[in-house]
Formats: structure tokens, sequence, C-alpha cells
């Protein structure tokens, strides 16, 4: 389904850890206009009763049926930015 670089597993699971009740969840910002890439932001939200569960490295990533799709073939990475650290989904979809 979705790759995650270890780094970014190691930061996952700091932030379950800190968040009781909560799990990793994708969540669509943008499909992307014409070709462009979509724009999926990652949060620790309480999963729904009907999402669906990806596991992958001990993480349960619940989604809505409607992200699914964009994360096969993705890849969750960790980035340090200026303002700290941050998960990013590199997907298929888009122009390349």
């Amino acid at each position: 389904m979705c790759e995650i670089s270890d780094d970014a597993i190691a930061f996952i699971l700091e932030l379950i850890e800190q968040t009781e009740d909560k799990s990793l969840k994708p969540t669509l910002l943008s499909a992307g206009a014409g070709c462009g890439t979509p724009v999926i932001k990652l949060e620790m939200q309480t999963p729904l009763e009907d999402d669906e569960i990806i596991e992958k490295s001990d993480i349960n990533i619940h989604a809505r049926a409607s992200i699914v799709r964009y994360l096969d073939g993705a890849s969750i990475i960790l980035e340090d930015t200026f303002w700290g650290k941050k998960l990013i989904i590199k997907t298929e979809f888009g122009c390349r």
C-alpha cells in the first residue's frame, strides 16, 4: 500500500505515545487540479468507526475510503523544516 521511512516510523511512534486514543489519519486537502499533485495532511485524530485501517510497520493508519486510493504507492517521509519536523506524503499522482 504505502511505504514509511524508518525515521518517519520513529516519529509516528513518539506521536502515538503522546496522544492517547488517537491514530495517524491522512486528510485530503486538495485532489489537485488538472495534473496537480494532491495535498494530503497527516494528523493524529480520533479514528471513526467506518475508517479503513492500513497496517504498516506496527502503525495503524485510519483513512476515509475516499483517500485510500491516493495512498497506493505513496511514501511517508519525515522532513526537517525551519519550523521543526513534519511528515510528508509523496504520492504517485500528479505530473512528474
